[in-house]
């Protein structure tokens, strides 16, 4: 890995891991078991790239932890809301009225519904208007008031959202609107979000922790945690044993937080060599017996066992810290030429390609009647929607303030 660019392996990783969001997305079919052919292509789809998730949580310690060292808490917190709340709360409302509009509930009648929600109506108006001068207000005081000043737009967005879903949607409250945006019960796949924001609260903390101690504190918490949480409660469930256990858990970072702690330790030390090749072996280890594993037990079961999945189980923990190692020993020559500005080309809308290549998914299978069974689909039509959402963000950020949901 190069000394001088040490966070160059974060770009082939980020891009990595959106490709294969997008894969195991089309392959969604995997879930419905079957002895067809079909599924078997399905689970090595989805035990290839289950990494993408676990990784992504690691590149967020790499980039997250220590930005006290670079600004405030404040300004830290003005970050995660623009580049990350906003673009939730905005395209958690697209997918509805994407939603709304495919089952074709949308009202034909526009001007009795302006009518019938006259006072939705004005309320849009004037949220809408409070929204404009939140975007064009500058204030030279503290961070605070900016930090002020972008909770109060997030508050206005999400209200500017459920007017708009309570006039296109006769069905829904509020009340459901923001359980449903919670609970993202409107774009399923931006389920990642809700942990990503615990995790977002959870590093400040972190940060309180004195700078020479903290890393020490990380390795003895990433161990203890990996051994007790994740590979005792393995090995013991392999036995059918997992209830010696059932309340013995080492309760400071049994969440994807762990990932977090793992990237950022990796990152500032990474293996020596004759670690990474253990390491590099436990990780093939792990793609097998999720994959050999999980074939196995759905074929004797009759339906789909799941006892080898979840991004925390020691199969998946292996199989990604492997792949995470591997790329940040990246050789240099990959550092350079027609990959690297390939990757670079991709690199810059990888968030953008997380937040719509769900639409593009749906979209193509309900307009276009496309098989979602076929294996040549969930392959190639991989690769193409990932290239095509890609595209299409690039495309948008074109428009006049797309940049606000499409950071």
């Amino acid at each position: 890995m190069m000394q001088n660019n040490q966070k160059k392996y974060l770009v082939y990783l980020n891009v990595v891991s959106a490709f294969a969001v997008v894969m195991l997305h089309v392959n969604h079919k995997f879930w419905e078991f079957s002895y067809d052919k079909f599924w078997i292509v399905a689970n090595i789809i989805e035990s290839v790239f289950y990494f993408a998730v676990p990784v992504f949580f690691m590149i967020s310690g790499v980039n997250l932890i220590g930005y006290s060292r670079r600004y405030s808490t404040q300004e830290y917190a003005i970050k995660r809301i623009d580049k990350v709340v906003i673009p939730f709360i905005a395209w958690s409302i697209l997918g509805r009225l994407y939603i709304v509009l495919k089952d074709n509930l949308w009202r034909t009648n526009g001007l009795q519904v302006v009518l019938d929600n006259l006072m939705y109506v004005i309320m849009l108006v004037l949220i809408v208007l409070g929204y404009i001068y939140l975007s064009r207000y500058r204030t030279n005081a503290s961070t605070t008031h900016s930090l002020i000043t972008k909770m109060l737009k997030v508050v206005l967005f999400a209200q500017l959202g459920i007017i708009i879903l309570l006039l296109s949607d006769a069905h829904s409250g509020v009340g459901h609107i923001l359980h449903s945006i919670l609970n993202t019960s409107y774009v399923m796949s931006y389920w990642f979000f809700i942990p990503l924001f615990l995790i977002y609260v959870s590093i400040p903390i972190l940060e309180r922790i004195d700078l020479p101690s903290r890393d020490q504190f990380f390795k003895w918490a990433i161990i203890a945690t990996f051994i007790i949480n994740f590979l005792l409660k393995f090995v013991l469930s392999l036995f059918n044993k997992e209830g010696y256990i059932a309340n013995f858990q080492l309760p400071i970072i049994n969440s994807y937080l762990w990932f977090v702690l793992v990237g950022y330790y990796l990152h500032k030390y990474p293996l020596k060599p004759v670690y990474r090749k253990w390491l590099y072996l436990a990780g093939i280890l792990g793609l097998l017996m999720h994959l050999g594993g999980t074939h196995y037990l759905s074929y004797r079961d009759g339906e789909l066992n799941q006892f080898l999945k979840g991004y925390l189980n020691v199969p998946s923990i292996l199989y990604a810290l492997a792949l995470f190692v591997l790329f940040q020993n990246l050789p240099l020559q990959f550092f350079k030429g027609k990959l690297w500005q390939i990757c670079q080309w991709f690199a810059t809308e990888t968030f953008g390609v997380y937040l719509i290549h769900w639409f593009i998914i749906d979209g193509l299978e309900h307009v276009l009647s496309i098989n979602p069974y076929s294996s040549f689909y969930r392959i190639f039509g991989g690769i193409a929607i990932f290239i095509l959402s890609t595209l299409l963000v690039k495309a948008l950020k074109r428009i006049p303030y797309m940049r606000y949901i499409l950071p």
